[in-house]
């Protein structure tokens, strides 16, 4: 996912005055997951700073900012 999320970068949108917001909805269950793989790549998801919306199998979604995962 952040490797998608990287590629489709540009230089524009990654400079501090834009207002580019990186988003990802997985599945509830990934969150342990996630949490996990961002200790390896911290750098990465402190520059994109990606809110994560967190899908329950009932629909309900909660969502989460980069900072939880850290």
């Amino acid at each position: 996912m952040m490797g998608q999320l990287v590629s489709r970068m540009d230089r524009k949108g990654n400079c501090p005055t834009c207002a580019r917001i990186y988003r990802l909805a997985v599945p509830a269950f990934w969150e342990d997951m996630i949490r996990h793989k961002v200790g390896s790549m911290r750098y990465g998801w402190n520059l994109l700073k990606p809110v994560v919306f967190l899908v329950k199998n009932d629909g309900q979604v909660e969502r989460k900012p980069a900072r939880y995962f850290i």
